[in-house]
């Protein structure tokens, strides 16, 4: 009886761990898909490397597009709003190829 219990809870503690092993490769495969596909928007010229060019272009734009009243200034609900539409169309994006470098995608959103 005593060795049964024992063989099922060590059971119970290794599907625990192998759940909890599932979960965080599946946050990681969702962090990387989320990073890849922000590194898409801010590579405008596909070549597979970021320049300071580049993330300053997409940080100027993502900082006009989040100040909706043109104030020069962001507030967090005018960042908040910005991060909501940001993971909006992260999320549409899933399903379709996220690793798409074409200029065409870029900096349109």
């Amino acid at each position: 009886m005593k060795k049964s219990l024992l063989y099922t809870a060590l059971l119970v503690i290794s599907a625990g761990s192998a759940f909890a092993a599932a979960d965080d490769a599946q946050k990681a495969s969702y962090m990387r898909q989320k990073v890849q596909y922000e590194f898409n928007q801010m590579d405008a010229n596909g070549d597979g490397f970021i320049t300071k060019d580049e993330m300053v272009a997409y940080v100027s734009k993502k900082f006009d597009d989040a100040d909706k009243n043109h104030d020069g200034k962001l507030t967090v609900d005018e960042i908040m709003d910005q991060k909501m539409k940001d993971n909006d169309a992260f999320k549409a994006s899933l399903g379709k190829n996220t690793s798409d470098t074409s200029s065409a995608t870029k900096m349109s959103k």
